[in-house]
C-alpha cells in the first residue's frame, strides 16, 4: 500500500499539490464535496473525512506534546477510513490535511510505505499568508512555519520528496516533478 500523503504547514502549498494528484494523476486526494472559499478559491483537497478524524486526535491537543500516546477513536476510524481507500482505490489515492504534521509520528505507524510529498515554500511567504488570511501574528506565523517543518524533518527524516513552492511553476513542472515523486 502506497498511498501519497501530502504535508506542509497551512498555506504551505499542500493545496495545489493534491488538487493535481487528483485532477492530473488520477489519485484520489478528496472525495469531495471539495471546499471553496475567499481563502482558498481553488478549493482545499482535503478530504472531510480526514478533517473529521484528525479532529477526533486533536481535541484537546498541544502543539507542542508530540509525545503523547494515539486516541483509541482516532486509530480506530483513521484504520477504517485506510482499509476503506485501498479497497475502493487501490494504490492510487492519498489525502492532505495540514493537521497532518502535528500527527505525523502516528500516521507513520499506520502506513509506512506512504509516498511522502512535502511542499516547501520560503518561510516569509507562509507567515504572510498566514497574517494575511489568519490574522496571525507575524512572529508567531514565522515560529509556526519553523515548527511545522521541522516536526516534518524530524519523522520524515529524508524520507519525503520535496516540491519546491517558492518561486512560480507552471503547472506540467509541477506534474513532472510528482511523477518522479511517485514513480522513483
Amino acid at each position: 500500500m502506497h498511498p501519497v500523503i501530502v504535508i506542509s504547514p497551512p498555506r504551505g502549498g499542500s493545496s495545489v499539490v493534491a488538487k493535481l494528484l487528483q485532477e492530473e494523476l488520477g489519485y484520489m486526494m478528496d472525495e469531495g464535496p471539495i471546499r471553496k472559499d475567499w481563502k482558498n478559491p481553488s478549493g482545499y483537497y482535503e478530504d472531510l473525512t480526514v478533517l473529521r478524524i484528525n479532529k477526533v486526535a486533536l481535541t484537546n491537543w498541544k502543539f507542542h506534546t508530540e509525545a503523547k500516546k494515539i486516541p483509541l477513536e482516532w486509530a480506530k476510524q483513521f484504520s477504517v477510513f485506510i482499509a476503506t481507500r485501498q479497497f475502493k482505490y487501490g494504490d492510487k489515492w492519498g489525502f492532505k490535511d495540514p493537521s497532518c504534521v502535528g500527527l505525523l509520528p502516528w500516521i507513520k505507524q499506520f502506513l509506512p510505505d506512504a509516498t511522502w510529498i512535502v511542499c516547501k515554500r520560503r518561510k516569509d511567504q507562509i507567515a504572510g499568508s498566514l497574517v494575511e488570511k489568519f490574522n496571525y501574528d507575524k512572529t508567531f506565523a514565522l515560529k509556526y512555519v519553523d515548527a511545522c517543518y521541522s516536526i516534518i524533518e524530524k519523522n520524515l527524516n529524508g524520507q519525503q520528496n520535496v516540491i519546491d513552492l517558492s518561486k512560480r511553476k507552471k503547472e506540467r513542472q509541477i506534474i513532472k516533478e510528482l511523477r518522479v515523486a511517485i514513480n522513483g
